[in-house]
């Protein structure tokens, strides 16, 4: 068993098999506070972390909280908007607590650009 830091509201860590095909690799600690961009199989999310919830919900998936959270229904040429030099083409606000279920995250990735506030304008 590894013992895997979830960052979670109690900054427990859980006991995960090391072969468990539930789990999906992240590219670094994933934090509360932290920005960051969710793609998954259909939709993409940016958001503040607020809390990191393992195997809730009665199953065995982990879900991320995020404050100041937006669906992404475009983000326009996906390099240039991740790494600042253009803004996300459209997206719709959400609410605080928004829940992205982590199961279905093909990536996750620091945000380091603003959260986006305004929508930009399309070329």
């Amino acid at each position: 068993m590894a013992k895997i830091p979830l960052n979670t509201e109690t900054d427990n860590n859980i006991e995960i098999p090391e072969n468990d095909p539930g789990m999906i690799a992240i590219a670094g600690p994933v934090g509360v506070g932290q920005n960051i961009f969710i793609r998954t199989v259909t939709y993409h999310a940016i958001g503040q972390v607020a809390a990191i919830y393992p195997r809730c919900f009665g199953g065995d998936h982990t879900w991320v909280k995020l404050n100041k959270g937006v669906f992404v229904k475009d983000s326009g040429e996906f390099t240039t908007v991740l790494f600042g030099k253009a803004d996300v083409h459209n997206f719709e606000p959400m609410p605080d607590g928004y829940l992205v279920n982590l199961s279905c995250a093909t990536d996750i990735i620091p945000w380091n650009p603003a959260l986006p506030t305004k929508k930009a304008k399309k070329p």
